[in-house]
């Protein structure tokens, strides 16, 4: 918790001393269109699980299952970037994007025997917070005027929040006798996550204000 504090602080002071007029000249905007903005979340391993559940029940005991629960992707997203100078060509990087997804999944399975059916759904819904904060280094190539190699690293911050519907129907014969049951809840969870990032880049400069970034 004090290095999730601690990193939240910095961002707040870097991005306060960003507006200091000698500093507000010199500093540049960068948008960006990531290919991958978060990794897999425990939200997928929680449903890699249920999925398995279901079919290793299937395995063991025969029946038919029907359907699946759908994984979640992170894909494309924009990020925002400042960039602060500070001397020799290093610089402090802040940056952020938000994002939000839905997925539904269904899985139905019927016994061989006629004696149990299943029914379960669930629907998930993610939003997310990433904020970056961290240092990079520019160097211009000698032999291209305006093209750059520049290298980042630093630590990110996510804040993520799970919603979830869960609707689950099940029907039992054992002995002559008939059971039915049902259950239908909401849940809401919240997480961060802390880790490093680190890339290699070249950035060239069309024109004033306007450059191409290849970054990875």
């Amino acid at each position: 918790m004090n290095k999730k504090r601690t990193i939240i602080s910095l961002f707040i002071i870097s991005f306060l001393i960003a507006f200091h007029p000698a500093l507000a000249e010199k500093i540049s905007l960068k948008l960006s269109y990531n290919t991958s903005s978060i990794s897999g979340s425990d939200l997928n391993t929680w449903l890699e699980s249920l999925n398995s559940v279901w079919n290793d029940w299937q395995k063991a005991k025969g029946g038919q299952v029907e359907g699946h629960f759908e994984l979640f992707s992170y894909g494309p997203k924009y990020e925002v970037e400042l960039r602060i100078p500070i001397a020799w060509g290093v610089a402090l990087n802040l940056s952020g994007t938000y994002f939000s997804k839905g997925k539904d999944g269904n899985i139905s399975y019927q016994s061989d025997t006629g004696k149990q059916s299943e029914s379960r759904f669930i629907r998930n819904e993610i939003s997310a917070i990433p904020l970056k904060i961290g240092l990079s280094y520019s160097y211009p190539v000698p032999i291209i005027e305006n093209l750059y190699v520049f290298a980042n690293v630093g630590r990110h911050i996510i804040f993520v929040q799970y919603k979830t519907t869960e609707d689950w129907e099940a029907f039992f014969k054992s002995f002559g006798e008939e059971f039915h049951y049902w259950y239908k809840k909401d849940n809401t969870f919240r997480s961060e996550a802390l880790g490093f990032y680190a890339s290699l880049g070249v950035e060239y400069d069309l024109i004033k204000y306007i450059a191409v970034v290849v970054e990875a």
